[in-house]
C-alpha cells in the first residue's frame, strides 16, 4: 500500500490526489484546478502554498504570479517546472530512449526489417537513429508537458566554455 505524504499542517494528500489522478483526464483535473484556484482569495491561496514543499511553492508561485507590468515585454516565457517534474520527465525520456535500445536488439524488433519473405532480414538504422534523435533532441532542447514546450533539460555550456580536461 502507498505511504500517504502529510501537508506540514497535517493533512494526508496522496489518498485524494491519487482518486482524482486515477479517475480524471488531465483535461478535467486542469479544469477542476481552474475552478478551484479562481474561487480561492488571495489568503487562502497563501494558506494552500505555505502547505507545498519550498521547491513546489516556488513553481506555483511562478505560474499563478501575475506578469509584473513595470517589467518589458518579452517573448512567451518557458512555464517554470517543479525539480519533481523535471526528474519525472528526466526518467520518462531515459525510459524511452531505453526502450528504444532494447527493442533494436530484439531478433523481431521493430528495427528489424524483411521486405519480401526470402530476404534476408536487416536493420533498420534510419527509422532507430531518427526514434533515439528525437528523445535527444527533447533532452537536450526541451521537454513537453502538456501542449507547452519548456526548458532543455540538459543545459549546454556557456559561450566560451572549454573542457580541456576531456582532451587527452
Amino acid at each position: 500500500m502507498a505511504e500517504t505524504q502529510k501537508t506540514p499542517s497535517g493533512h494526508e494528500t496522496l489518498y485524494t490526489g491519487q482518486q482524482f489522478l486515477d479517475a480524471l483526464t488531465h483535461n478535467e483535473i486542469a479544469t477542476l484546478l481552474e475552478v478551484l484556484i479562481g474561487t480561492l482569495s488571495p489568503d487562502m491561496v497563501e494558506n494552500v502554498l505555505d502547505q507545498l514543499q519550498p521547491d513546489t511553492r516556488q513553481t506555483v508561485q511562478t505560474i499563478l504570479g501575475p506578469p509584473d507590468p513595470s517589467d518589458p515585454p518579452q517573448e512567451k516565457q518557458a512555464p517554470s517546472v517543479s525539480l519533481a517534474k523535471l526528474e519525472q520527465t528526466w526518467s520518462a525520456l531515459w525510459q524511452e530512449w531505453d526502450h528504444i535500445v532494447d527493442e533494436a536488439a530484439q531478433e523481431e524488433g521493430n528495427y528489424i526489417v524483411r521486405e519480401r519473405h526470402w530476404e534476408e532480414p536487416y536493420f533498420d538504422s534510419t527509422t532507430f537513429v531518427r526514434d533515439l534523435e528525437r528523445v535527444a533532441k527533447e533532452i537536450t532542447c526541451g521537454g513537453c508537458i502538456g501542449s507547452s514546450t519548456v526548458w532543455p533539460i540538459v543545459t549546454r555550456a556557456p559561450p566560451g566554455f572549454s573542457n580541456s580536461s576531456c582532451s587527452g
